[in-house]
């Protein structure tokens, strides 16, 4: 235990310590296994309370070694991770990566307890919250953004002096604001930006890997205040955001991940190593033949597209790759995401990237959420069919979907038929 009476988990139950944690994850475990062994071969089923003193395990859907990547630059040393606060907005399903990589440095976690933005807008401005406790780092689905942007565009933005007042703080108090899991819009993206002066920055992980590809983020100089003890000191705000970032880039691969994109057929075109936080190691395209040379490639210059692979470093061992199932681009030492590889549809002999469609449709901001699908058409092969997903109190009708997707998209490319749900 190294931190046993540092503030660990902060939820609308308590606080909880990081002794108080073990303590309770050991309890669950001998009443587990007493149970266990009293009725073999059966199976368990566990229920609780929304409260923070249970620790969940989730067991990996795939038989490979999963490890805890931390989602940032490896220069950071343990005791400027421990002085950070985050505050997670993902589905439970996925908490656990972001929750493990900040109590694994001795970090605090802040949860609530399902959604509201007007609470979360408190939780990032500090709104009666000590110093100590203000949260530094944001990690949320993209619809969480966008509903917050809706928050803020309602109950701010003819408020001159909170437009200055959140810019201010979010620029100097928080650290980080990322996202995963979920397609940005452009226009979340650039809405945020101008609302916080932050870039939102997107990982990639997976749920039985945890955050694999990210980004660097450089540090002002630290000037160490005097008479102030070496733990919890306050950290500097991020000077710069990588260089050219837009959306879509998913950065590199984290400490001890191994990426690659191949091809159709199995082809290595490229792989990258470790890039952030130690030196990149990079190889080219792979030979097929013993006498066919490798295409040349040069990775600052060209982009190579190519389904994505993972695999996790370990020292004596065989690399084994995971595939992702999702298109990405190397380009500038960067991965972008380009598409599911089951996304591509035929439509009259186009190939139309759904994940395209549903980009932009996203985008609107009425819009919480879509799904793009292919129907049958004896003609053109396959028709788009978009459902959208509403607030009750939005109103959207169908044809203002059309003229937007006309607005956005070439014709082959709009949905030939889009339905309207109300997301309760």
């Amino acid at each position: 235990m190294l931190y046993p009476d540092d503030l660990a988990i902060r939820d609308s139950v308590g606080e909880f310590t990081y002794l108080q944690l073990y303590i309770s994850a050991k309890r669950l475990s001998n009443e587990i296994f007493s149970y266990m062994a009293a009725v073999l071969r059966h199976q368990l089923r566990f229920f609780c309370g929304s409260n923070a003193m249970w620790i969940v395990m989730l067991w990996g859907l795939l038989d490979v070694p999963a490890r805890c990547a931390v989602p940032l630059h490896g220069k950071f040393r343990a005791l400027e991770l421990a002085n950070d606060t985050l505050l997670p907005l993902l589905p439970v399903v996925r908490q656990h990566m972001a929750i493990a990589a900040v109590l694994q440095v001795g970090g605090n976690v802040v949860l609530q307890h399902g959604f509201n933005a007007s609470s979360v807008w408190d939780a990032l401005l500090g709104v009666k919250m000590s110093t100590k406790k203000r949260c530094t780092c944001f990690l949320a689905m993209p619809i969480v953004y966008k509903q917050m942007i809706a928050e803020y565009n309602k109950m701010f933005v003819q408020d001159t002096v909170m437009v200055e007042y959140i810019r201010n703080h979010c620029s100097e108090k928080m650290r980080l604001m990322a996202t995963a899991f979920a397609i940005l819009p452009d226009s979340v993206f650039n809405g945020w930006r101008d609302i916080t002066g932050h870039h939102i920055l997107e990982y990639y992980g997976m749920l039985a890997t945890g955050f694999v590809l990210g980004h660097a983020i450089e540090e002002g100089p630290k000037v160490l205040p005097k008479l102030v003890p070496q733990k919890r000191l306050p950290k500097p705000p991020p000077r710069s955001f990588p260089p050219n970032y837009k959306p879509g880039t998913l950065g590199s691969p984290l400490l001890g991940v191994t990426a690659r994109l191949v091809s159709p057929t199995g082809k290595e075109i490229i792989k990258c190593h470790n890039h952030v936080g130690g030196p990149m190691k990079m190889g080219g395209a792979v030979r097929q033949a013993p006498n066919s040379p490798a295409d040349p490639f040069d990775p600052t210059k060209t982009a190579a597209n190519g389904e994505l692979e993972i695999a996790f470093t370990v020292t004596g061992e065989e690399e084994k790759f995971i595939p992702t199932g999702d298109i990405c681009a190397y380009y500038n030492d960067n991965f972008y995401f380009i598409s599911q590889a089951c996304d591509m549809i035929t439509l009259g002999g186009l190939k139309v990237n759904a994940s395209e469609v549903k980009k932009v449709l996203l985008s609107h901001p009425k819009i919480n959420d879509v799904s793009v699908l292919a129907i049958p058409n004896m003609v053109w092969g396959h028709r788009l069919f978009a459902i959208c997903a509403v607030s009750p109190d939005a109103a959207l009708e169908v044809e203002t979907i059309e003229t937007y997707c006309e607005k956005q998209l070439p014709d082959f490319k709009c949905p030939y038929i889009v339905k309207v749900v109300v997301a309760k």
